[in-house]
């Protein structure tokens, strides 16, 4: 099993965790109220051993969850499992921002997706703060993975410099998940009034992880405002530790500042980099560090698609490993996908692949999966038709283009432009497979699985009453872990499970309930049962009641089945002990009666 430490899982955000295998039946096993909105991707620790607090010593599977009112939480999930939806830890951050005008409905705290950083037991996480008389700031945290004790924090505080906008945190959202690349921890910023209205710049900001205090701010833009960074994925790494970013429109960029550029030149020549991918490094200077911009990519329509708010900042990039010697990424964006060279990005134009995909737009990051033939597939989710998408990447000759693979329910599929990011669960043992998960926030709010391979539907939460996944949030996240799959909701956060067995798998637990049964029998003749315990447990087709058909008792889980089964016995054994097993009514003392008069065996004898 995979850890998840961050969206998408990793600091490239590939977008793939570890799946169950073929055959698997899909079922929710229990959906955790908190109160508000898990808008973050829940991030998950295999077997990690806890060194400090009450649970000292213990070893759990860790879910870690933020909500939207700045509640923190850690959850075990065998405790999940077991219905049990107590945390291991919970804390709080602080009072939320309740002020309206919001992309996000209030409360607005924690609406990005944590960081993990299990080397040093903490995790980062970046609360949106009210700070009293109508201010609000906000505050990055680390905090034990333990125990949730606050290890430090530090208001989000901008010295200005020259030739650059300052930060002002009344005027941004922050929905990007935060990445920890070599020591920093990285968050992305919007605007925080809907419409793009607000003073607001596109903000990449970076801290310390040792040293909070210690701050970095780039703005996207300089001579004109907005240019957001919406995408879930915020900003993306690359091995060699550049990031990447998308960003969205200008909101003041009208005929005056076109007209405005020098001849031969275009908008990031200028350090305006709206409508645009933007590859940053870090420069020192003695021991002051800053960001800087190392290339850009900004398409040659970008005045039409700046005019028409299409976006590229609604997405995030996504690192390709290389591929055939090149490096590459992709993004999906309100109205197309790109496939760039991350080695030369092309400044003014220079994409190597774009096609216009959605009948809606795109808000979400794509994922990636090497399938077992070694062939590289990228999957996107966006509004409308085709829902989902599957391409395949193609370098030849030093060229790259994406080759479309398949689409959801072949062409006809279609999902709400909130639909969350796909995100794919792979099991390599016994043998390859792997799904491609979707949640759609769309008015009844489904999370579905396709998959990889070919794009068949295998599951749907709507299928089954008890599935429902309830509301969601806009772009609800899904993590895989194994045999789990977890959901970001509007109240909390959900826990669907995977069983790996059919029937077939389980024909020797089924023989020894057989034998068990058999033994029960030869008490017949000594005891008459009230019912024939035969007849209403096992009559029928042992495929129907163990494949999903209704049977004569239990519903498709074939776990369930044997756990009933094995309870009946249980009880069944305990009784016979102690010599009351299926008493008849005749022989039942009346209340204030002693015990029985006679002992079974002569009342048998009398009849």
């Amino acid at each position: 099993m995979s850890d998840c430490q961050t969206f998408h899982y990793d600091a490239a955000r590939m977008g793939q965790g570890e799946g169950a295998a073929v055959g698997s039946s899909w079922h929710k096993r229990i959906a955790v109220n908190l109160g508000s909105s898990v808008r973050g991707a829940p991030l998950f620790l295999q077997g990690w051993v806890m060194q400090s607090g009450p649970h000292a010593g213990e070893t759990h599977n860790m879910v870690y969850v933020a909500t939207s009112d700045n509640q923190v939480s850690a959850f075990a999930e065998d405790y999940l499992l077991a219905s049990n939806s107590t945390p291991l830890w919970s804390v709080h951050l602080g009072p939320a921002v309740m002020r309206a005008g919001s992309n996000i409905p209030p409360p607005l705290g924690v609406c990005s997706t944590p960081v993990l950083d299990p080397g040093n037991s903490r995790m980062f996480v970046c609360a949106y703060q009210d700070a009293g008389g109508g201010a609000s700031d906000y505050k990055m945290y680390a905090l034990d993975l333990d125990t949730g004790t606050v290890i430090q924090s530090a208001t989000l505080s901008d010295p200005g410099a020259a030739s650059r906008p300052t930060f002002d945190a009344s005027q941004q959202d922050q929905r990007g998940g935060l990445n920890l690349v070599n020591g920093r921890v990285y968050a992305t910023f919007a605007a925080f009034y809907a419409y793009d209205a607000g003073n607001y710049h596109g903000w990449v900001v970076s801290c310390n992880a040792n040293n909070l205090n210690n701050q970095w701010y780039f703005s996207v833009t300089r001579n004109v405002l907005a240019g957001g960074c919406w995408g879930p994925g915020g900003a993306v790494a690359a091995a060699d530790g550049t990031l990447y970013v998308a960003t969205g429109n200008a909101t003041t960029a009208d005929n005056a500042y076109w007209t405005g550029i020098p001849t031969g030149q275009h908008p990031g020549d200028l350090g305006d980099y709206f409508i645009s991918v933007v590859k940053l490094g870090v420069t020192w200077s003695g021991y002051a560090g800053r960001l800087t911009v190392l290339d850009w990519y900004q398409p040659t329509d970008t005045r039409a698609l700046n005019d028409a708010d299409l976006d590229l900042g609604s997405s995030s990039c996504l690192i390709l490993p290389d591929i055939g010697g090149m490096q590459l990424l992709v993004l999906s964006a309100k109205d197309s996908v790109y496939l760039l060279n991350r080695s030369a990005l092309g400044h003014w134009g220079g994409e190597l692949w774009r096609a216009h995909v959605f009948g809606g737009e795109s808000h979400s990051a794509p994922a990636y999966y090497r399938t077992p033939a070694a062939d590289h597939y990228v999957y996107f989710s966006g509004g409308e038709q085709p829902g989902l998408i599957c391409y395949k990447v193609v370098v030849t000759s030093g060229t790259a283009t994406l080759q479309e693979i398949w689409r959801a329910g072949g062409s006809g599929m279609s999902f709400d432009e909130a639909c969350g990011s796909p995100t794919v669960g792979a099991v390599t043992s016994p043998s390859p497979y792997a799904l491609v998960w979707v949640a759609d926030a769309g008015a009844t709010p489904i999370l579905r699985a396709f998959n990889a391979m070919d794009g068949s539907l295998v599951y749907r939460s709507d299928a089954v009453a008890a599935d429902d996944l309830g509301p969601v949030p806009h772009y609800p996240p899904v993590t895989c872990a194994g045999a789990s799959v977890f959901v970001g909701t509007g109240s909390g956060f959900v826990l669907y499970r995977a069983n790996h067995k059919s029937w077939k798998d389980l024909k020797p637990e089924i023989k020894e309930v057989k034998d068990i049964k058999e033994f029960k029998f030869e008490h017949k003749e000594i005891v008459k049962p009230e019912f024939d315990y035969n007849k209403q447990v096992f009559e029928g087709n042992p495929k129907e009641i163990f494949e999903g058909g209704p049977g004569p008792r239990f519903g498709g889980d074939p776990y369930e089945a044997i756990r009933i089964l094995a309870e009946r016995v249980d009880a069944m054994s305990e009784e016979l002990a102690k010599g009351r097993a299926f008493i008849r009514p005749e022989q039942r003392p009346a209340v204030g009666e002693a015990p029985l008069k006679q002992d079974i065996g002569n009342a048998d004898k009398k009849k």
